[in-house]
Parts: structure tokens; C-alpha cells; sequence
């Protein structure tokens, strides 16, 4: 007999990239939802050896991003809101994938209790939807400062829409230094190339 699967596995468009639904158990006392099983995320042919354990928490407006770390540091991360909710972005800035400059947009919230997969080599981001929205993500890899990236999150190539006007109309954006100094993507490709 097959055990009872404990989370759906929904592809996206970034190659590589999943969407997963944990599934939840209710009753009066709340609810209990499991993050994470190694059996399933390897049938789905996921990473299942992670190396750190992070979490961060962001007041309304806070946008976070693109982040990545460039090779051989690259990380694999996989998401989740605990707390609050952000719109959380992928985009792909592998040169060698298919998917290469597409990205994906997906609404994390402790609500809707979806967990992001993110391959490496794809950059990520967020913005806070509501104060003090907490997001917590393993990586595969540690997090390497010298191997640390930011992409500009208006790169004009990138031509992402994040939904501010709609989401946060008359919220003053909040970005880190880090952030507001980051690389475009040309910038960044050409410091992958060593140029």
C-alpha cells in the first residue's frame, strides 16, 4: 500500500522552479502541516540536503532582492512565510537555461502556507505585503558573503512588475544599501564572466 502523499508539487515556468502545497490537518485545537519529507522531495527529484536555516523579518514595503550567490557558491532554497505575507519573485538569470530571463511571481503568506522551491543560479526577492512579515528558507549551501549578489529588483531586461501600486499604494518602498546599490543584470553577468 502507497503511503499518503503530504505535499503537492506544482511546476513553474522558471526551469526548475516548484510551487509546493503542504497538506494541512485541522481540528478544534488548530492545525498541523509538515515543511518538509526527504522520501517526497526526493520522488519529485528535489534537493533534499540542506546545509543552513534562516530566517528574516521584514516591516510593510520591505523589498528584499534579487538575491543570489554566483558558482561555485551557488544555493538552492526553499521558502516559506510563517508570518504575514510577501510577494515573492524568481528570475532566471541562468544563460545556459531554457528559461533564461523569465520569472515568476508568487504570493507566500502564513495563510495560504505555500512553500517556494528555487534552483540555483535563479535570483530571488520579496516584498512585504504586511508588517513584520517573517519568511523562513533553507539553503544547500552557507551563505558565502564574497560570492553574494544583488540584481537590481527594476533591471529594465528583467522587466518585472512588482505589483507595488496595487500592493502597497502609498507605502514608502524600503530597500537595504546592499539593495539600492545592486548590480544590473549586465553588471552581473559580466562579473559572473570574470570581465
Amino acid at each position: 500500500m502507497a503511503a499518503p502523499a503530504h505535499f503537492g508539487f506544482s511546476s513553474l515556468k522558471v526551469q526548475g522552479a516548484v510551487l509546493i502545497e503542504p497538506l494541512r490537518h485541522e481540528d478544534s485545537r488548530g492545525q498541523v502541516a509538515e515543511l518538509y519529507r526527504r522520501s517526497e522531495f526526493e520522488a519529485q527529484g528535489l534537493c533534499c540536503d540542506f546545509a543552513q536555516a534562516t530566517c528574516s523579518v521584514s516591516r510593510l514595503g520591505t523589498l528584499r532582492g534579487l538575491h543570489l550567490q554566483r558558482a561555485p557558491y551557488a544555493q538552492i532554497k526553499l521558502l516559506r512565510c510563517v508570518k504575514g505575507a510577501v510577494l515573492d519573485v524568481i528570475a532566471d538569470v541562468r544563460k545556459d537555461s531554457p528559461t533564461y530571463l523569465s520569472h515568476e511571481k508568487v504570493l507566500l503568506s502564513a495563510e495560504n502556507h505555500l512553500e517556494l522551491y528555487v534552483p540555483a543560479g535563479v535570483a530571488h526577492g520579496f516584498v512585504a505585503l504586511e508588517d513584520n512579515s517573517e519568511v523562513a528558507y533553507l539553503t544547500s549551501g552557507e551563505y558565502v558573503p564574497e560570492a553574494a549578489c544583488s540584481i537590481r529588483f527594476d533591471d529594465i531586461r528583467l522587466n518585472i512588475d512588482w505589483e507595488l501600486e496595487q500592493r502597497l499604494s502609498g507605502v514608502r518602498l524600503l530597500l537595504s544599501d546592499k539593495d539600492e546599490q545592486a548590480l544590473s543584470l549586465d553588471e552581473f553577468e559580466a562579473l559572473s564572466r570574470g570581465v
